[in-house]
Formats: C-alpha cells, structure tokens, sequence
C-alpha cells in the first residue's frame, strides 16, 4: 500500500510498474484531489496489470473527477459527535478540527447508493476515553449503513 500523506504528489507509476513486473499488486490511499496521467493504465483493471486498487479518503468537498471512476472503496475517519445522521459519516472537516464541512461521499445526491465498498474507522485522539467513544461511534455507523468497520492494526499491537 502506497500511503502516507498524499502518494499522489510525486510520480509512483514508475514504482507502481516496477512492482507489478514483479507480481506484487499496488493499494493506493489518496485524498482524492489529485491526478496523475497514467493511472487509468494501471488501475482501470482493463490492461495487462494486475488488480490494483485506490481507496480514497476524502478530506474536501470535491474529488477530482477524473479518478472517481477508479476508486475502489472510500475510507472515512470518524470522530463520536461529528457524524451525520443522514449517512454516518463526517460532518466535520477532517483538517480543521470543529469546522462543519460535508467532505465528498461516494454516491451522487440522487441515487444514494454507494459506487463502491465504504470503510469506516476510528479516530485516533491519543485520549481512552475519547478513543472508546469514537470507535462507538464507528461500529454504530459500520452496523447502521452496512459500511466495512476497520482498523489501524498498527495501533493495537503498540507500534507507531
């Protein structure tokens, strides 16, 4: 998996082939406002590489439109109190702590239906309490809305 802060800032194609040559098949983490040209090549699951796959954690209003047909699945992070009765996600920004902001969802207004797999998952505060309340609030939204509850695996073994 290819994540932390926004591997879509430098130019991973060369990476994401060298990897495929070598028969290792390539996760993506975006933010989803950026674009790389050559993307389709290696994420459309039309060509001759692998099935690689974008997950998109929104933090804005608007994706880029150009790569909203290549996500395969959508990862928000929750906060208990922040959360949409509507939907069961964000509410919130995920940047500026407090600030109302509908970040982008995977469906058009109309239809309702997600386009592809949701992940919901805790926010991590560094508080128990706060953590407890928040992965509440998680599994709440995952059982609700039929989302996918997930993990930072990491944190619970301890690891940074």
């Amino acid at each position: 998996m290819l994540t932390g802060g926004e591997p879509l800032r430098q130019d991973v194609l060369p990476l994401i082939a060298t990897l495929n040559e070598r028969g290792y098949v390539v996760q993506i983490e975006t933010a989803g406002t950026l674009w790389l040209d050559g993307l389709v090549e290696y994420f459309s699951g039309k060509g001759a590489y692998p099935p690689n796959s974008i997950i998109c954690s929104p933090k804005t209003p608007k994706l880029n439109p150009q790569l909203i047909p290549l996500i395969s699945g959508y990862k928000f992070i929750l906060r208990a109190g922040d959360i949409a009765r509507d939907d069961g996600l964000p509410n919130k920004s995920t940047q500026i702590l407090g600030q109302d902001c509908r970040i982008a969802r995977p469906w058009d207004s109309s239809a309702r239906q997600p386009k592809s797999v949701i992940y919901v998952q805790a926010c991590d505060e560094q508080n128990p309490e706060q953590n407890a309340a928040n992965l509440q609030a998680a599994v709440t939204s995952a059982l609700k809305y039929g989302y996918r509850l997930s993990v930072q695996i990491h944190k619970l073994a301890g690891l940074p």
